[in-house]
């Protein structure tokens, strides 16, 4: 059954509003090939509209001119990790839910020390099972409003 999110768009004439629907938006950023295209795949069955990246820098570059209803970023990756890439994405985008996400029990410590107030983000243990991940979504995602 598809995620679907409502919308409100406004006209140029103000006592005219269209409500347009459309699944959620996911981005997915993990150096791991396989469990990108596996959660593609499952959440795309899912009704979800899903992007995935393997590569952090290539993953901000992107974010940079795209928006989704959820950002979701293993910890643990080569040339940035997801704390560094969370501090890079909220510098121009302060409203974009994140989910962290990892399989080092360390992290979550780390995680708890750096996000005292869980403004917004979410730390998830991996392996993941889908049907908990996409509980974690719908909690973690809410309508957007177009402007």
């Amino acid at each position: 059954m598809p995620r679907l999110t409502k919308q409100t768009e406004t006209t140029k004439d103000p006592l005219i509003t269209t409500t347009l629907t459309r699944a959620k938006t996911i981005i997915i950023i993990d150096d791991e090939p396989d469990l990108t295209e596996s959660l593609k795949v499952g959440l795309k069955r899912r009704g979800f509209g899903v992007t995935t990246f393997n590569d952090p820098i290539l993953a901000l570059d992107h974010l940079k001119s795209h928006e989704y209803d959820l950002i979701i970023i293993d910890i643990r990756m080569p040339k940035m990790n997801g704390f560094q890439l969370y501090h890079e994405v909220r510098k121009f985008d302060a409203k974009t839910p994140v989910c962290f996400f990892s399989a080092f029990e360390i992290f979550q410590k780390e995680f708890e020390t750096m996000f005292p107030d869980v403004d917004g983000t979410v730390f998830l243990k991996k392996p993941i099972h889908l049907s908990l991940l996409e509980s974690h979504i719908n909690k973690l995602t809410s309508e957007r409003v177009v402007e």
